[in-house]
């Protein structure tokens, strides 16, 4: 079976905000809560995709949603390689913590806000393709020093594609994984261990049979090209600039470590000059 790909922030988006109760599912897994405090409902903060907004290169689709207790989520899914993803991720939870109090408002009234990051590239120095950051003392990690932060990062490249079964989180990572190419066998034993799950299958069957839908998804899916093409060429340029500068910067490096030499042998500024290149001025600040 072959559906709309998860790894489109746009799909990724549409789905989980149109569908709350996947959401659910979805958050609680990744949390990994006690079962007295799994999360019952969400409420989506930012629905809403602009239709103009799915050819812009540079928008971000994130989920922002809140608990029954005031508790904030952010959840994004990142399909590209960004050098400066985790300063970003950090950036947003702290704009979405700090934006919870109005001017003179109790610091006591500051709820807790989740982060958690799906992203299809290697961004930690880890073997697991699941890591949780808190604050933490570093001298003693059994002392946090406050509850209020906590980050997800799922890297769906350090993923297999070994299913367990009895594993939601697993079992989401593999169908966010293998959407475009799951298989019926598969699909089926997923429905059988996790039920909510023939929902999902239905949904994204749903999604991916939509014209429009689909031609959204194409629109967006070449923005995302094109943004990758523009990073790779930038960054391909910026290596040969490099590699440009560090061969100017050798060959006159050489030039002036001849022109030094002929300095001790009290060769003339002028014939120097003419031998190396240099300029006469360049030649006399050596002298």
């Amino acid at each position: 079976m072959q559906f709309l790909s998860l790894k489109s922030d746009f799909i990724f988006k549409k789905l989980f905000t149109e569908e709350p109760e996947f959401l659910v599912d979805l958050v609680n897994a990744v949390l990994d809560l006690p079962e007295n405090q799994l999360i019952a409902e969400l409420q989506v903060l930012n629905p809403e995709i602009p239709p103009e907004l799915i050819s812009d290169k540079t928008s971000i689709f994130d989920i922002r949603a809140v608990n029954e207790s005031g508790e904030q989520i952010i959840i994004e899914m990142q399909a590209f390689p960004q050098a400066f993803y985790a300063k970003r991720a950090l950036y947003y939870w702290a704009k979405t913590y700090s934006t919870q109090l109005a001017k003179g408002e109790d610091y006591l009234l500051l709820k807790k806000v989740y982060s958690i990051n799906f992203v299809d590239f290697k961004l930690i120095d880890s073997p697991d393709y699941h890591t949780v950051f808190d604050i933490i003392a570093r001298n003693n990690n059994d002392i946090q020093l406050s509850e209020d932060f906590e980050m997800h990062i799922l890297e769906l490249k350090k993923f297999g594609n070994t299913v367990d079964f009895t594993d939601k989180i697993n079992i989401w990572l593999y169908i966010i994984n293998n959407t475009e190419s799951i298989g019926e066998d598969i699909m089926k034993t997923i429905v059988d261990k996790q039920p909510v799950m023939e929902k999902v299958f239905d949904r994204l069957d749903k999604m991916s049979m939509n014209k429009t839908l689909l031609s959204e998804y194409e629109i967006r899916k070449r923005a995302a090209m094109d943004e990758k093409a523009r990073l790779d060429y930038s960054f391909e340029k910026g290596i040969e600039k490099g590699i440009e500068k560090g061969i100017e910067k050798g060959i006159e490096k050489e030039k002036l470590e001849a022109a030094r030499k002929m300095i001790t042998k009290k060769i003339a500024a002028k014939d120097i000059a003419e031998i190396t290149g240099l300029s006469v001025d360049q030649i006399e600040k050596l002298m």
